[in-house]
């Protein structure tokens, strides 16, 4: 269990645990359009970006936490942004994070971006170990090591899909051994590959160094 930073109307913040939830995050497709040209890459490095590629083309299609999940936000440009943070200042919490723990109220968030709304998707992640039960429908894409709560940061994600904090290896072989472990949706299938890969992460100086928890992630439709 992690845990999340809750405002309240007073302004200051306090913890709340956070074990499980729903995220509305950005389809994979939307990521890839969005940094490819960063990278400016014609020739394979793990599964970042192509310029020349479409996303399709990509045999790893990442699906996990790290994709810029809507966020609390009054004056957001997005109504689904403003919806949350009523979510979190209600007397029942009803999200932390970005992480909305109800169904009905992840489909309200999502109903609420309108004409954007092919450029997300729902999905729920647990913690691993947690009892907390997946929603029926379900399905489980793998694990990953993550902040879980906050950016929902995921070191895989970060140094073999979409370089955006600390990057990776201009060679391709620092992480190839852990890489070749992942499946098509960018996930590890069990939590030991999962632990492996971060221990060897974290065994390198120019890292994002903190602890981990290791996530579940699920979603509706595995096409």
């Amino acid at each position: 269990m992690t845990v999340a930073n809750v405002k309240r109307d007073d302004g200051l913040y306090w913890p709340v645990d956070v074990s499980a939830g729903f995220l509305v995050v950005k389809t994979y497709p939307v990521l890839y359009r969005q940094h490819c040209q960063e990278y400016g890459l014609t020739r394979d490095l793990y599964a970042v970006p192509r310029t020349d590629r479409e996303p399709d083309e990509s045999a790893i299609k990442y699906r996990g936490l790290d994709r810029e999940a809507l966020q609390s936000w009054k004056e957001g440009e997005l109504e689904a942004e403003s919806f949350l943070t009523q979510l979190e200042s209600g007397k029942e919490l009803r999200s932390a994070d970005g992480f909305i723990f109800l169904l009905r109220d992840a489909r309200e968030t999502y109903s609420l971006l309108g004409d954007r709304q092919g450029e997300y998707e729902i999905i729920w992640s647990r913690v691993a170990g947690s009892e907390e039960a997946p929603p029926e429908g379900f399905q489980s894409l793998g694990f990953e090591a993550t902040y879980f709560t906050g950016d929902h940061f995921s070191p895989s994600c970060d140094c073999m899909m979409f370089p955006r904090w600390h990057g990776t290896d201009d060679e391709g072989t620092l992480f190839l051994q852990y890489f070749r472990q992942l499946n098509s949706f960018g996930m590890f299938n069990t939590i030991e590959q999962a632990r492996a890969f971060v221990e060897c992460y974290l065994s390198l100086d120019w890292t994002e160094h903190d602890e981990y928890e290791f996530a579940e992630v699920f979603v509706r439709s595995v096409d």
